[in-house]
């Protein structure tokens, strides 16, 4: 190949096989006659595979100036006439095997001179659009038009010429063109509006058996130049750029198209679709962005570069998209002495872990009840960034970045949403939908740990109670002797035998009290009942069971850091403890404090601090592992000086030195408790 080709100039990506233009490479003696190059991906590797020339062609024909792939099938276009006064053509090839040959070539029912038949085409299945945006039509000269084309066998035939229903002279219809299933896209880059030249606009088009019907003029929510010079389309999602380094997405619902999100302006020239993936080629300053969509929520990630890039280079000319892997065009990229020779990049996404919310259901809530439930996630590594996905919350309800779902209702009824937690390191997501219910009782108590904010609870463990109107103020008992009444407040557990206890209260307020279940409350069903200077205000039900594990963090928030010692002993015999948190005012939260495992010669003992534990049949049914591996527990069961306090000691191992911030999992009796981290330097 020699310099001036720009390679890349455009791009078409299908499976393991990438389709390139070439429109400016010499062919023999045919200056600029184009060329298109076929790659095959094995394995993580792309090789060269074929080099599709028309062996007619001509001078100046800028073949591969568009190119579309889909499966065993090419289309390639081109923008300057085959042999005047003949009309420009558009080439159809297949590959049977190894080898891709000429299918047919396409040209017009009505062909014209000059119509730029081929500047823009696109392929799905048995479906080829040509975009020819300097059609006239009648006397109105680059009205524009496009063209569909189907296959029956191995003939492709005209099935339908397209034409905007308020076409005018230079609106450049067939500017560019997309296609997904019954419906297709065209853009018309030249189309004015009532206030300004060119705006642009793109027109969709559905397909009913045979006969396809103009659904929608679409414009973009805001003034713009030359909108719709390029298109993308996948299901019910649109992607639409103008030439100001903007691009528009616009969802359908029924048979109704409007704007969802704008990106940039970023200086883009390309776009590519696909499902909830959206790729942006910014020419301007050679980098490619990518955006993914959850429910609604479109979010950016890291932006893609070229690793030897260079000014001038014109990455992100063109782009496609195709499952996980991406490839783009950098048609004037220099290659050794050759300058503008071209090149293209391919970018594949790595697997991203599937990534589970839990629960499954979520309780249901009561109007002026406080309602507190933890969402946690499985499957990848924190931090996460939750957030509401589709649908609303109930009115009253708020998420937390932390997974807490939480709030006092204000309106009963069902509501139907989906949350989503996202990896922030890797921008991989994982979602759940829920229903949640809420009723019009305003008596409504819901009891969990205090450490683990779910449910059962286990005897002498300590309880988060949450409800509406509990108490008229805030008080907090001493710590040496709980009273079974604060501030006018006492909570009664009535177990499965019909037993009912005055509960240890150690904090009471209007919205929540956290008090300790009783000893010898029985396993079962408990009903929970609140009263406030001998009036009934709360009632709730709780389930009861022997071993109920949860670890307090540090943020009192169920996860993150744990809140926990570390216990060094060294080989004198002197120990100490040391803390695993610190306090960052700035943040206004707990951040994590390394843990030093030291000289070989010391041992180093995590002491963790939870409730629920105590009543484990031995010491054997505990088990615990960080960062993955198998702890020795050396300790499960009461924290002295503090009334429902549990404590597990483990062995740390040496071979957690600079495993950094680890999860910390504790099982009992076959009950998981909620995962804290910790830090290992």
């Amino acid at each position: 190949m020699g310099s001036t080709l720009v390679f890349g100039y455009s791009i078409a990506l299908s499976g393991d096989t990438l389709l390139v233009g070439v429109p400016r490479d010499d062919v023999g003696t045919a200056i600029d006659q184009g060329s298109a190059y076929i790659f095959l991906r094995s394995g993580s590797s792309w090789a060269f595979q074929q080099k599709l020339i028309f062996a007619n062609g001509l001078a100046g024909n800028y073949f591969g100036v568009s190119v579309a792939l889909d499966g065993e099938t090419a289309v390639i276009g081109t923008t300057q006439e085959v042999s005047l006064p003949h009309p420009n053509v558009a080439y159809v090839f297949t590959r049977i095997g190894a080898n891709w040959s000429l299918q047919q070539t396409l040209t017009a029912n009505d062909a014209m001179a000059a119509s730029l038949f081929g500047q823009a085409v696109a392929l799905k299945s048995d479906t080829i659009l040509v975009g020819a945006p300097n059609v006239s039509v009648g006397m109105q000269a680059g009205v524009g038009a496009a063209y569909v084309f189907t296959r029956s066998g191995g003939s492709w035939s005209q099935q339908q010429k397209l034409i905007a229903s308020d076409g005018m002279v230079g609106d450049r219809f067939g500017s560019s063109v997309a296609l997904s299933g019954e419906t297709l896209l065209v853009g018309a880059s030249g189309v004015n509006n009532q206030t300004q030249s060119d705006a642009g606009a793109a027109y969709v088009f559905t397909r009913s058996g045979t006969s396809w019907t103009q659904q929608q003029k679409i414009f973009a929510g805001e003034v713009t130049q030359n909108f719709g010079f390029e298109s993308a389309l996948s299901g019910d999602t649109a992607l639409i750029a103008a030439s100001g380094g903007s691009a528009y997405v616009f969802t359908r619902n029924g048979a109704n198209w409007t704007q969802q999100r704008k990106f940039g302006p970023f200086g883009n020239v390309s776009v590519a679709l696909s499902g909830d993936t959206a790729v942006l080629g910014g020419l301007g300053n050679a980098t490619v962005y990518v955006f993914t969509r959850t429910g609604t929520v479109w979010t950016q990630l890291p932006p893609l570069t070229a690793s030897d890039g260079m000014a001038g280079d014109g990455f992100g000319i063109s782009v496609a998209l195709s499952g996980d892997t991406l490839a783009v065009g950098a048609f004037g990229d220099d290659i050794g002495a050759n300058a503008e020779q071209g090149s293209a990049y391919v970018f594949t996404c790595l697997a991203c872990p599937v990534v589970t919310l839990t629960p499954n259901n979520l309780p249901n809530g009561a109007v002026n009840a406080s309602y507190n439930q933890a969402i946690t996630v499985s499957g990848g590594t924190g931090p996460y960034q939750f957030s509401v996905s589709s649908g609303a919350l109930p009115p009253g309800f708020t998420l937390g970045q932390s997974g807490l779902l939480f709030g006092t209702p204000t309106t009963a009824g069902t509501f139907s949403f989906t949350l989503t937690a996202m990896i922030q390191s890797s921008l991989c997501s994982g979602s759940r939908s829920f229903t949640l219910v809420t009723t019009s009782s305003t008596s409504q108590v819901t009891s969990v740990s205090a450490a683990s904010y779910t449910a059962p609870l286990a005897p002498e463990s300590i309880a988060a109670a949450f409800g509406a109107n509990l108490s008229a103020t805030t008080q907090v008992a001493g710590m040496n002797l709980l009273p079974t009444q604060l501030a006018g407040v006492s909570l009664k557990v009535k177990d499965a035998l019909g037993v009912e206890r005055l509960a240890p209260l150690f904090f009471v307020s209007p919205g929540q009290i956290n008090y300790q279940i009783p000893s010898g409350t029985a396993n079962g069903a408990a009903t929970v009942t609140v009263t406030n200077n001998n009036s009934t205000v709360g009632s709730g039900t709780v389930n009861i069971v022997n071993v109920a594990p949860g670890l307090f963090a540090a943020n009192a928030n169920a996860q993150g850091i744990a809140a926990a010692l570390a216990l060094r002993v060294r080989a004198d015999g002197s120990l100490s403890y040391e803390p695993v948190a610190q306090f960052d005012a700035a943040q206004n939260r707990f951040v994590p404090l390394p843990i030093d495992l030291g000289l070989e010669s010391d041992q180093v003992f995590l002491v963790l601090y939870g409730t629920g534990i105590r009543f484990r049949s031995a010491q054997a049914a505990v088990t615990a592992t960080t960062g993955g591996l198998a702890n020795e527990v050396l300790y499960a069961g009461t924290a002295p000086g503090f009334v429902g306090l549990d404590q597990v000691n483990l062995r740390l191992q040496r071979s957690l030195v600079g495993r950094g911030e680890i999860e910390v999992v504790l099982n009992v009796e076959g009950r998981a408790a909620n995962a804290v981290r910790i830090n290992v330097r």
